[in-house]
C-alpha cells in the first residue's frame, strides 16, 4: 500500500525475455502496476487528439455542431445516427478511427434514403463535406449518418461541424 494515500495498488510480477529487443541475453523481471500514481497524467485520448488535428485541418472556419461521439465497432459492423441539419448552413462530418481501425467509412443520407455524401477511401480518417461534396441542405430536416468499420475494429469518433 502506498504510504499515506489509503489506496491499494495491485502488482503482478511477470517474467519477460527482452533478448529479442536488442538487450543482453536472458530475462528481466518487470513490474506491472495496476493503477497510475496519484496525480499522474491520464493516458491520452487517441480519438480526441486526432479529431482536434482533423478539425484544424478540415474545418478551422466552422464550429462544432455536436459533441465528439466515441464508439466501438467490430469489422463489418455499423452504427447509424440521426442529425437535424438546417437550411442555410453548411456542414462537415469528420470521423477518426482508432489505431486498430484501418478503414472507417462514413455516409450521410436524407430522410428518404437518398445519398448526400460518402467517404469510402481506404483510411481511418474520413471527412464529409469538403470539395465537390459540400453538405449545404436546401431544407431543414433529419439526415442520417452511418459509420462502417470496413476493415479493422476498435474505437472511433464522429463530430459534426457547421458554419457559424
Amino acid at each position: 500500500m502506498a504510504s499515506g494515500c489509503g489506496r491499494r495498488r495491485t502488482e503482478e510480477r511477470v517474467q519477460v525475455d527482452v533478448s529479442q529487443g536488442g538487450a543482453t541475453s536472458g530475462g528481466q523481471t518487470v513490474y506491472v502496476v495496476g493503477a497510475p500514481a496519484q496525480g499522474a497524467p491520464a493516458a491520452p485520448d487517441f480519438v480526441a487528439q486526432h479529431m482536434n488535428v482533423r478539425y484544424q485541418q478540415f474545418a478551422p472556419d466552422m464550429v462544432p455542431d455536436t459533441p465528439l461521439y466515441h464508439g466501438y465497432l467490430q469489422q463489418g459492423q455499423e452504427e447509424s445516427f440521426e442529425a437535424v441539419l438546417e437550411a442555410g448552413r453548411c456542414y462537415r462530418l469528420i470521423g477518426v478511427g482508432g489505431p486498430t481501425m484501418s478503414d472507417l467509412d462514413l455516409f450521410i443520407v436524407d430522410e428518404n434514403g437518398n445519398p448526400i455524401a460518402q467517404d469510402t477511401a481506404t483510411d481511418n480518417f474520413p471527412v464529409l463535406g469538403v470539395g465537390q461534396d459540400t453538405i449545404c441542405p436546401r431544407w431543414t430536416g433529419p439526415f442520417f449518418v452511418r459509420a462502417l468499420a470496413y476493415s479493422g475494429y476498435g474505437e472511433y469518433g464522429l463530430q459534426l461541424f457547421r458554419t457559424p
